[in-house]
């Protein structure tokens, strides 16, 4: 029980991955190389980083925030894609498996291939609405895991081969049957958003087990029933079988506690919770519960010791190194190669991991909580499409006589991942548009002449003389060209003149004044910060700088300037902008004092400025105008993280980027040195040429990491050309540390390349400069995953 709590350690950990792949696909499955995918066809739906995030604009109320419909276009690629029958392939998923058992001094190479082959290709059946079942077949492992249960008692035995009462112990395997069939249903509940999976492991009786506690107590009758044999062997021997069953009890024992410490550990994770707002925070606060729920079992000190040891080597060093972890973009292309394969006439995706991992790291606010085997992250992020939303807002507002104060359009990403020790588990997306705004009725003037009126009078006849009429009774009087007067209703016309009261003098062509009225109406107010502010950073580019991690030269930051800028409803006062360059600080000034993962020859990091001196934001934010509540709503303290640049990591040497310098290094340096320098070949027909497999290791991905390939390669000079030297330099590496273990030698050291070298600065930017068998690919840097 060397690894006692591995499994459980790993799967508790996957909480953590789910929140650093919320909509990465992870599965351990890949198409034939033999089987090429289709082209997508021009109608397929474009699968993207605009499709995940796109929210429709409500026509009718354009202010009303609407969700993602990735769903309803999604669900109808479904429809017309109809059921489908067909198998993946299980290569990635298997050789991640092998590098996990050759982990063990137990297992062999030849047992990890022959265990392997035994699981066939997966076998899926879809029925047209994105719900399926994959079904795979594990042939009988009875005779493999024989041989490993009789390599043991020879290692217990102190390498001797075991006997009982003179005779060699000889166990028939045959008897022992262990095959099963794995099934994976996958249901989508487009309405509700959701997918869910379900495993079944099915015996070769035909009795399935659906969760993790059923499959353990399938294990442990395994492991009865090869008890049994091997008691039944001992029998054969003849003699008193007391101590020989006795032993062999105690063996069944110990690996029955240990399958006990595993589902005690299982049921101790689901009681952790956690949540932060800044993901690496969390994921150092769960680590902790976790090594902390491992203690708790009250294993063996021993085992507990050594499988956390192990668990704090392995796990990345943040959160955010999972965007580099060469598993996680195996099984993200593995995903990606199956939908093109099967369904690349219906759906094309172009949607790639650092995508997602922009998406996350560009978020303005977020929310992380573990909670047992569930993850969850809510995420606000800019609207890219916020200028339509408001252009559509404005048009109907002016339609309604009103206009738009002031505007603010996000968009609330939430994410969840669940399951049930792998059996079963779920996944939510969802993308929600979130409008705020204040409006105001639009003032309008209306000039208009007095409308004609009636006047009553007491006289029954009135006298008319000349041109000059006088109305007795009400007292009026009027002067005009053209008056009739008649009974008791009066109607008094004359040149441009209206008339109307009772007691009005008109004389000639004189004019009523117009008459105005105003109309207002009270401003519609939603909540919005009234207030806020933001800091740009200038001087530096965030494209990412290449360096060995061991280089200690210093960033250059000479042309640094931090202003910070102040917003009134969503406006900015251009007249308060003020400097605070003094205020920051860079986290890391030099490639050397960051840190790299173990097991990666390549990593980026971001290194962000950190408010040092808050007191100098804050005095700049009041003598701006505004009080302590802005402060404490922009979060303006000590340790403020604002803007950023990204720094690539390499590892001096390590041309095929796994980890270590070793001997792999040095042939394919000196291929590429002999393919270019000497033969004359580009690059470009060296990465593609299958007969060199340069960069082999990288698969797919080779072209995109080829100029940290690149750098690391160039260890003499640091001129950016791959010369001899440099080959000859990494064979001395290797051949001093890893060879003749001198430890405590580096790249300096004159038994290496005898100097300290210093990279051309050129070379930080652009690894490929002066390499001119390379410029093809001269700006591909940016194809490698950020950590964060």
């Amino acid at each position: 029980m060397k690894s006692i709590f591995k499994r459980t350690l790993a799967a508790a950990s996957s909480s953590i991955l789910v929140l650093s792949q919320l909509s990465a696909v992870a599965a351990t499955v890949n198409v034939s190389a033999a089987d090429e995918a289709p082209a997508a066809a021009s109608s397929a739906t474009t699968i993207d980083k605009e499709f995940v995030l796109f929210v429709p604009i409500d026509e009718e109320t354009p202010w009303n925030g609407l969700h993602s419909d990735w769903n309803d276009k999604l669900e109808a690629a479904a429809l017309t894609a109809g059921a489908k029958s067909f198998t993946v392939g299980l290569d990635r998923g298997k050789k991640y498996a092998k590098k996990a058992m050759l982990k063990s001094d137990r297992v062999s190479s030849a047992t990890a291939d022959e265990i392997l082959a035994a699981v066939s290709e997966a076998k899926v059946e879809t029925d047209g609405k994105a719900n399926g079942k994959a079904t795979i077949e594990i042939a009988d492992l009875a005779p493999v895991c024989g041989e490993l249960i009789e390599q043991e008692m020879r290692i217990q035995n102190g390498g001797k081969e075991v006997t009982f009462n003179g005779k060699p112990v000889v166990v028939d395997w045959s008897k022992l049957t262990l095959k099963c069939t794995a099934i994976v249903d996958v249901k989508t509940d487009f309405d509700a958003k959701t997918v869910s999976y379900e495993v079944t492991l099915k015996d070769e009786n035909g009795k399935e087990y659906k969760d993790y506690k059923a499959v353990e107590e399938y294990v442990l009758a395994k492991v009865d029933e090869a008890a049994a044999l091997l008691k039944e062997a001992g029998a054969k021997n003849g003699g008193d079988t007391a101590k020989f069953n006795e032993k062999v009890d105690k063996y069944v024992k110990k690996a029955k506690n240990g399958e006990g410490y595993i589902a005690a550990m299982i049921e101790a994770v689901k009681a952790i919770t956690a949540s932060a707002s800044d993901i690496d925070a969390l994921y150092t606060d769960y680590s902790n519960k976790l090594i902390e729920a491992a203690k708790s079992v009250n294993a063996p000190e021993y085992y507990t010791n050594k499988a956390i040891n192990k668990f704090n080597a392995e796990k990345p060093a943040t959160a955010s190194a999972v965007w580099t972890d060469e598993k996680v973009q195996d099984c993200y292309d593995a995903a990606v190669d199956i939908v093109s394969k099967n369904y690349g006439d219906i759906v094309d995706v172009q949607l790639k991991l650092s995508d997602i991992q922009g998406i996350v790291e560009n978020a303005t606010s977020a929310s992380y909580k573990i909670d047992g085997y569930t993850a969850e992250a809510i995420l606000e992020i800019e609207d890219d499409k916020a200028d339509e939303v408001k252009a559509a807002i404005e048009e109907k507002l002016a339609a309604e006589n009103k206009k738009l104060v002031s505007f603010k359009s996000a968009k609330k990403i939430t994410a969840k991942g669940e399951s049930d020790y792998g059996m079963k588990g779920s996944a939510f997306y969802d993308v929600e548009r979130i409008i705020t705004i204040e409006t105001e009725a639009i003032t309008t003037t209306t000039t208009s002449e007095p409308a004609p009126s009636t006047t009553t009078t007491t006289e029954a006849k009135t006298d008319v003389t000349g041109t000059e009429t006088t109305a007795s009774g009400t007292g009026t009087t009027v002067s005009g060209t053209e008056t009739t007067v008649s009974g008791t209703e009066t109607t008094v016309s004359g040149t441009e003149t209206t008339v109307s009261g009772t007691e009005t003098t008109v004389s000639g062509s004189e004019t009523t004044a117009p008459v105005t009225s105003t109309t207002s109406e009270t401003p519609v107010t939603s909540t919005t910060p009234a207030t806020y502010v933001s800091f740009e950073f200038k001087g530096i580019e965030d494209k990412g700088y290449v360096y060995w991690s061991e280089e200690d030269g210093k960033f250059d930051l000479s042309g640094l300037s931090v202003s910070l800028h102040f917003y009134e409803s969503g406006v900015e006062q251009p007249a308060k902008t003020v400097e605070v360059t003094d205020a920051f600080k860079p986290e890391f000034t030099s490639p050397s004092e960051m840190t790299m993962p173990k097991d990666v020859g390549c990593s980026a990091s971001s290194a962000y400025f950190v408010l040092k001196d808050a007191a100098a934001v804050q005095k700049a934010i009041k003598d701006a105008g505004y009080d302590d509540a802005l402060i404490e709503q922009e979060g303006i303290k000590e340790g403020l993280r604002a803007g950023k640049f990204t720094v690539y990591l390499v590892l001096r040497g390590d041309t095929d980027l796994n980890g270590e310098v070793s001997v792999e290094d040095v042939q394919l340096a000196l291929v590429y040195y002999t393919e270019t320098a000497v033969a004359k070949r580009k690059a470009s027909v060296l990465l593609k040429d299958d007969k060199y497999l340069y960069n082999n290791t990288l698969g797919e991905m080779q072209e995109a990491y080829f100029p940290y390939s690149h750098y690391a390669m160039d260890v003499a000079d640091g001129n950016g050309e791959i010369s001899v030297e440099d080959v000859q330099d990494i064979l001395r590496y290797y051949t001093e540390i890893t060879v003749a273990k001198n430890y405590d030698k580096n790249w300096d050291d004159e038994k290496i390349v005898g100097k300290k070298v210093v990279p051309m600065d050129e070379l930080h930017k652009e690894p490929l400069t002066y390499d001119t068998w390379a410029s093809e690919y001269l700006g591909l840097r940016g194809a490698l995953p950020e950590e964060g």
